[in-house]
């Protein structure tokens, strides 16, 4: 593995500049899938999405050559953590993965001319994953994630071959609407709950102008299965523990929460980008109206992983009232989580599925298989203790 870039030989079999279908077109019996023999630029490879992509990659296709932007963080090197990161791979870390130290939130992504200059003369596909994904809202999320994209889509532009732009956004785009199913030609609200959601919207509306070959996934609520880290278990997950410290808690028990592992958010993409052709540029990875879990069998499951009959009752936000608030949250350690849960009681309660027809038609017998809740969310949550929970409930 190295540390900065190479000059890696050309492709003939890259399309060009006419868009996504011929990027999949593209694929040939010297190139048949689209990663092998091709240069790619990975983004958040340190995160759970992007990280579980680029292991995927190199445990099954051999590219030329991957770049991956990457900060250094508390004493750790940007190459040490995509290593750490790579933890678990079947393979060993190829020559082919060159770690670069960057800022995407800067100007040229805060690399050096010639490193600049050599990704942008060999790459041909953009997986840009990495995002701020922090409810808080005033935490500079919207600024730095619109200026990631930005950044980014200004070096695709500087690009010798016009790369295909794939974009990770998130489902939750579609801002504060209530009781639906979603599908990907609806029109987004206006309103969000908070900058993330809204800053991937607006991100995607920068991909759309950019005149770029692109492909827009929107993955529902990722958890972490299969994966022991705790960092990861808690990013969703924290809230989970909470739940037991309560008699009752502002929930309807009816409201379908479109939960999905991220090994059927990689294992889509992949399958996605290996497709002769794509009917469409816009797709959602999610559990489908199908296959959502209710909330009362997300609190049902806690119960039962940490034998604790608590909350005893779910009581619908319509009807929560202050009366039920002094009732019910009484302590110090009640208090906090309660006004921890705020962010996230709007997204338990939208009632809200994300149609996965549009990438069954799409994938047909390659549609991965979906497991359900109960399957993988007892390891997850034995991740997370509830002192943990409280000090994450704690936090700014």
């Amino acid at each position: 593995m190295h540390s900065s870039p190479t000059t890696p030989a050309p492709y003939s079999t890259f399309p060009g500049t006419e868009g996504l279908s011929t990027f999949n077109a593209g694929l040939s019996a010297a190139s048949p899938n689209a990663f092998d023999g091709r240069n790619i630029l990975l983004t958040g490879a340190t995160g759970l999405i992007g990280g579980e992509l680029l292991k995927a990659i190199i445990e099954r296709y051999n590219p030329n050559a991957i770049y991956t932007l990457a900060r250094g963080r508390h004493n750790a090197t940007p190459e040490s953590r995509v290593v750490t990161r790579l933890a678990h791979c079947t393979k060993s870390i190829p020559e082919s993965l060159q770690v670069i130290e960057g800022e995407l939130t800067t100007a040229n992504c805060g690399l050096n001319p010639q490193v600049y200059k050599t990704i942008c003369d060999t790459t041909e596909v953009i997986l840009h994953c990495a995002a701020d994904t922090s409810f808080l809202d005033g935490a500079g999320v919207l600024e730095a994630n619109i200026e990631s994209v930005r950044n980014i889509l200004e070096m695709a532009k500087q690009c010798a071959k016009m790369p295909l732009f794939v974009y990770v956004s998130t489902a939750a785009n579609v801002g504060q609407v209530q009781s639906r199913t979603i599908c990907e030609s609806d029109d987004a609200e206006t309103e969000h709950h908070n900058e993330y959601t809204q800053s991937k919207g607006m991100a995607e509306a920068l991909v759309r102008a950019s005149g770029l070959p692109y492909l827009i996934l929107r993955p529902s609520i990722v958890l972490s299965a299969g994966i022991t880290d705790q960092t990861f278990a808690k990013s969703i997950l924290w809230c989970a523990p909470l739940f037991t410290l309560f008699n009752a808690l502002p929930m309807n028990a009816d409201s379908r929460i479109d939960v999905i592992p991220v090994s059927y958010v990689t294992d889509s993409i992949i399958e996605l980008l290996n497709q002769p052709s794509l009917e469409h540029d816009c797709y959602y990875i999610s559990a489908g109206a199908h296959n959502c879990t209710l909330a009362g069998e997300v609190v049902r499951l806690v119960k039962e992983f940490y034998a604790i009959d608590c909350p005893k009752a779910l009581v619908h936000p319509d009807k929560w009232t202050g009366a039920d608030y002094k009732q019910y949250v009484k302590n110090s350690d009640q208090r906090k989580a309660f006004f921890a849960l705020r962010y996230y009681f709007p997204f338990i309660n939208m009632d809200v599925a994300y149609s996965n027809e549009r990438l069954k038609q799409q994938l047909k017998d390659r549609m991965p298989a979906l497991p359900p809740l109960s399957s993988y969310l007892a390891p997850l949550l034995q991740q997370i203790p509830v002192s943990l929970s409280l000090a994450e409930a704690a936090r700014p």
